[in-house]
């Protein structure tokens, strides 16, 4: 299974930020995207980075840093926090058997952008119709083919072709 990663800091609140969340598609910071989160004293930086595609973290942060320097005023004072956490996509796996997955558990993402919310709560009214509609053995084919629509959505993405020629 493919996975993206995203990685964000947190830093003491700089430069000319209104209480937006500012959403950038940068390809020299980020393959996928980065953001900016104004949280009350903090700013919380990330981006998104695949492992097969340039620039690294530390490159794209330091790119994305810079560009909000020159334009907003950042000032870089030293990271408090750092996290990260992957998203899965590419092959989505519904279950097996009794068993029932849905939304990133089952690998839906829409790779350009990671986001995934719109398929949890898709695939997640499958997974509950597929159990309340079903005798609970067939509950899993119910699943497969309440999946078949947000799959086949996630496969005409461009970048998911991308990444399985890769």
């Amino acid at each position: 299974m493919n996975r993206a990663y995203y990685i964000q800091e947190y830093y003491p609140r700089t430069g000319r930020f209104e209480d937006w969340f500012y959403l950038l598609y940068r390809g020299d910071t980020s393959p996928i995207y980065a953001y900016v989160i104004p949280k009350r004293e903090l700013l919380c930086l990330g981006i998104g980075i695949h492992k097969t595609a340039p620039p690294t973290f530390e490159r794209g942060m330091a790119r994305f840093k810079e560009w909000l320097r020159d334009d907003l005023g950042f000032r870089d004072d030293g990271a408090r926090r750092r996290e990260g956490f992957s998203v899965p996509f590419g092959n989505v796996v519904l279950g097996e058997g009794p068993i029932l997955l849905a939304g990133d558990a089952a690998g839906f993402c829409y790779p350009p952008t990671g986001e995934g919310i719109t398929y949890a709560v898709q695939s997640g009214a499958a997974a509950a119709a597929s159990v309340m509609e079903a005798d609970p053995p067939r509950a899993h084919g119910q699943h497969m083919a309440a999946g078949r629509p947000a799959r086949a959505s996630m496969s005409r993405s461009p970048r998911a072709t991308a990444r399985r020629t890769e």
